[in-house]
């Protein structure tokens, strides 16, 4: 004969396996396990976010790392960026943007040894002009790692690669 859970039974079943089974929480509207630590990161790119949507290059650039460096993924160096090259490039290229839009899916947090990456899906649409002078609509839609460094001296996150 097979034994019979009661209600009560299965209700504690139930509980007992939700809680020892690692069920966790993720930050909302994101896929990052709810921690503090988590969450810190997490508001540190919303940061970003917001002052990318501002177009606040003196916010961005003292999020960043003076050893920033970012090797935009091909081997030739022509196109790398270090931290000087990035606070010179980005007031000129806010200057000809009106309006931008940037919005970020969290896909996850990684702590490692030196640094956190942080890996995410963003979605931008920025009013730029055109080489006529008229502006266009840009849409853009990529996934993305940031790596972020922690700045002890200061106790704060800075922005390693991938602005």
């Amino acid at each position: 004969m097979r034994p019979v859970l009661t209600s009560f039974g299965s209700t504690v079943l139930l509980v007992a396996f939700v809680a020892l089974g690692g069920c966790t929480r993720d930050i909302p509207n994101t896929t990052v396990p709810d921690t503090a630590d988590n969450r810190e990161v997490i508001e540190f790119m919303e940061t970003y976010r917001r002052a990318l949507e501002d177009r606040d290059v003196t916010v961005l650039m003292g999020m960043t790392s003076p050893r920033y460096l970012d090797l935009s993924g091909t081997p030739n160096g022509d196109d790398d960026v270090d931290f000087d090259t990035l606070s010179e490039n980005l007031p000129a290229l806010f200057a000809r943007v009106d309006d931008v839009r940037f919005e970020i899916r969290y896909r996850h947090v990684i702590f490692r040894e030196e640094d956190v990456l942080v890996e995410f899906r963003y979605t931008a649409s920025w009013l730029i002009a055109d080489h006529r002078g008229e502006n266009q609509w840009r849409h853009k839609v990529e996934d993305k790692r940031m790596v972020l460094e922690w700045d002890t001296d200061n106790s704060r996150y800075l922005i390693l690669s991938g602005m």
